[in-house]
């Protein structure tokens, strides 16, 4: 069996901590997130694998405040990132196990922008694993924290909305989630999460396909 290329852009290493460290693991974070919907995902486990690890041996440590919250929301991004890898491959239970960890650093984080994606990202997993009810369920989860973030999220979060509502047969539901996903749009105003690009941002391409499947 061939091992998983690593794309990471240089070795990651627990010599030193503080804004350098997380500097880089930023940098890296971002450059996987970029990499996401244009690489194979043989290409990217490896090296999301090796953030996580990492990532997680860097809170179990001792650090300040600010860089707990920063560890805390490059955490969920990463496990966010590799629970979509596992929907992508097909095992639906490893990939909500990995966003149920996701949803408890972007928690922990305090971070609205994840929370809401993360929260539409178990709604897309049990989308397509047949359950919709359970897919509305996860979409109600996260309006709360759609409803405090301007970030491109809250923007997937009623373009989801549209597919679950169509699946179930709501008619009107699915236009008024549409009509919620372009006022969301009309509000954008991009945040860190957005920043890191790739899977994590939500263009609008992506929402004008979610309204053709709704």
């Amino acid at each position: 069996m061939t091992a998983p290329q690593r794309v990471l852009k240089s070795p990651l290493t627990l010599t030193r901590k503080g804004p350098e460290t997380l500097q880089q693991i930023r940098s890296e974070v971002a450059h996987v997130a970029q990499l996401y919907p244009r690489q194979p995902l043989a290409h990217l486990l490896g090296s999301l694998a090796e953030l996580q690890d990492m990532v997680f041996r860097l809170l179990e440590g001792r650090q300040r405040p600010t860089e707990s919250a920063d560890l805390y929301l490059l955490s969920g991004i990463i496990s966010g990132m590799l629970a979509k890898a596992s929907h992508d491959l097909g095992n639906p239970h490893a990939a909500m196990t990995q966003a149920r960890a996701a949803i408890v650093c972007a928690e922990n984080a305090g971070h609205d922008g994840l929370r809401t994606w993360v929260r539409v990202l178990q709604s897309m997993i049990a989308y397509w694993a047949g359950n919709p009810h359970e897919a509305a369920r996860y979409v109600d989860a996260g309006a709360e924290y759609a409803a405090r973030t301007a970030s491109t999220s809250a923007v997937w979060l009623p373009a989801q909305a549209a597919r679950v509502w169509g699946v179930l047969g709501h008619a009107e539901r699915v236009n008024e989630a549409i009509t919620q996903a372009e006022e969301a749009r009309e509000r954008v105003q991009r945040d860190e999460l957005d920043e890191f690009g790739g899977i994590m941002t939500f263009a609008r391409p992506r929402q004008l396909y979610y309204a053709a499947d709704a």
